[in-house]
């Protein structure tokens, strides 16, 4: 099973259990050391990307690469 199609049944498990009650804005800043423009990097990217599309952009998703 490929890893991608793991993530958006876990992104919409944490994004219902972390609902914030008014609609505002949530920015989640996520530190890796996976080095930018790897696969990790582009997974996480993805990640944050499937989680804005799901949230009708109320989760935002900024990934710091590198051990930034």
């Amino acid at each position: 099973m490929h890893s991608s199609s793991l993530l958006a049944p876990l992104a919409t498990l944490l994004l219902l259990a972390a609902a914030p009650p008014a609609r505002a804005v949530v920015t989640i800043k996520l530190a890796t050391l996976a080095p930018s423009g790897s696969a990790w990097h582009d997974l996480l990217k993805e990640l944050g990307q499937e989680w804005e599309r799901t949230s009708g952009g109320q989760v935002k998703v900024r990934v710091y690469a590198g051990g930034a």
